[in-house]
């Protein structure tokens, strides 16, 4: 219960955005592999 206390407190909260930054990193980083690998394909 501790650990949940602690997700829930100050610091739950830093991790929690730091997933979702991490989270639209990846996402944008997913994206403009796709974009760039169907780029090449229509050449």
């Amino acid at each position: 219960m501790e650990f949940f206390e602690y997700l829930t407190g100050k610091g739950g909260f830093m991790i929690l955005a730091l997933i979702v930054v991490v989270l639209f990193l990846y996402n944008k980083y997913k994206h403009w592999r796709y974009l760039k690998s169907s780029s090449k394909r229509k050449k």
